[in-house]
């Protein structure tokens, strides 16, 4: 059985979006003379995306390790399969709570995370963990998605992100 702090009701530390920082990148001489180049923030980019079952998958990072996730609009939160669990080394959690799934109630534990999509880095998500889950992906919810604002352009499958 998971660990946690009963001490801890919530992930206190505040949500922390990045991506790619704007500012000197370096130079480059054409023709004897120099020129500095420097890049704007990222603000939107655009994906490939796989479909399984007619579900968005992408790749993302989450505490560095590469891993496939869905994209559920449905889901509240992150929700990570045991197999992530295991891979990351998670055995503390910060609270636990009664979760409304689509199988019914369960006991959900949490822990904050980092996650890693192309040039975005959001860190301090709540990531959630059940053990009933029969999920093999990822899913990327609320507390991932609310961030952005999204498309997807199902016949190039494609989804774009932009930041709130």
């Amino acid at each position: 059985m998971p660990q946690y702090k009963k001490e801890s009701p919530s992930i206190q530390s505040p949500v922390v979006v990045r991506s790619v920082p704007a500012g000197y990148q370096g130079y480059m001489e054409v023709n004897g003379v120099r020129k500095e180049i420097y890049s704007k923030e990222i603000k939107s980019e655009t994906y490939n995306f796989r479909s399984v079952s007619n579900i968005k998958v992408l790749p993302v990072k989450i505490n560095g390790v590469v891993f496939d996730a869905m994209i559920d609009t449905g889901a509240s939160v992150v929700s990570v399969p045991q197999d992530v669990i295991q891979k990351l080394n998670i055995q503390n959690f910060t609270h636990k709570k009664i979760h409304s799934t689509a199988g019914g109630d369960v006991w959900a534990y949490y822990f904050p995370c980092i996650i890693t999509l192309g040039s975005f880095e959001i860190s301090n998500i709540e990531c959630s963990y059940n053990q009933e889950s029969p999920n093999d992906f990822i899913l990327l919810g609320g507390t991932f998605l609310k961030n952005f604002n999204y498309s997807i352009d199902e016949s190039e499958q494609t989804i774009t992100f932009i930041l709130r």
